[in-house]
């Protein structure tokens, strides 16, 4: 990537990294409180209900912002790091289902998954992600090494 466009991106990416740690923080606190809702014999799927459309809602602008500043940055393993958002929309979708069947154990067991999987996420795409990101503001010969 040329010098001027990686000067003119550096603010911006600064910023996407923030904005990606704080945006992780609030995901970590909706899946919380939706594994402790979920692990009561008595689920009240009213207010569970209202956490994943906050948690759905919180996922789709994420992964929009996200998407965004990969694109910005021509980043190599975008289509994978797509695909691993497309999948996390699916395991949503699938709480959604337990939630109208009212199936708390399964609604609990999807809470479980989908925190694993996005922590799994976090430590692999995402920091593969921050690493780019890193090695774009650093001074280098116009190419990144061992990406």
């Amino acid at each position: 990537m040329e010098q001027s466009r990686r000067a003119h991106l550096k603010d911006k990416l600064d910023m996407a990294e923030g904005l990606m740690a704080a945006d992780h923080q609030q995901s970590n606190r909706l899946v919380f409180k939706m594994i402790e809702l979920s692990s009561t014999p008595i689920i009240r799927f009213q207010i569970f209900n209202e956490l994943l459309g906050e948690l759905r809602n919180y996922a789709f602008d994420h992964y929009t912002r996200e998407e965004s500043f990969m694109e910005m940055c021509d980043y190599p393993r975008m289509a994978e790091h797509q695909a691993a958002h497309k999948q996390h929309l699916v395991q949503l979708s699938k709480v959604s289902e337990a939630v109208r069947k009212c199936d708390q154990p399964a609604v609990n067991q999807l809470m479980l998954s989908i925190f694993d999987s996005w922590q799994k996420h976090r430590i692999d795409q995402d920091k593969k992600l921050s690493d780019y990101i890193y090695a774009l503001n650093q001074p280098q010969d116009g190419y990144l090494t061992g990406l």
